[in-house]
């Protein structure tokens, strides 16, 4: 186990596990797998699914900002738009060219 430390002030705030072979190799088979179903979608659907992970940061995004600052000690003034703003404009634009 590895402690997270904050970078603001120096405490331990979490512990986690590096993952190892085996976990790469349990998340490449679980891409594969999926993939099969993405790639059988409409467009509409891709379209909703990248629409709705744009949805879910713009609605955490105050969340989101806050663990970015906890996690790399970015300043909260610059946090919102690498946590949230950023990702949203990514997929809202993504989406938009799925059915192009």
């Amino acid at each position: 186990m590895r402690a997270h430390i904050n970078p603001a002030n120096g405490r331990a705030t979490r512990s986690f596990a590096f993952g190892g072979d085996a976990d790469v190799d349990a998340a490449i088979a679980a891409a594969r797998a999926a993939l099969p179903g993405f790639r059988a979608m409409g467009a509409t659907q891709r379209r909703d699914l990248l629409l709705a992970i744009a949805t879910a940061f713009a609605t955490h995004a105050e969340r989101l900002s806050r663990i970015a600052v906890i996690e790399n000690g970015m300043p909260m003034a610059f946090a919102p738009f690498v946590a949230s703003v950023t990702p949203v404009e990514w997929f809202r634009y993504y989406a938009g060219w799925v059915d192009k």
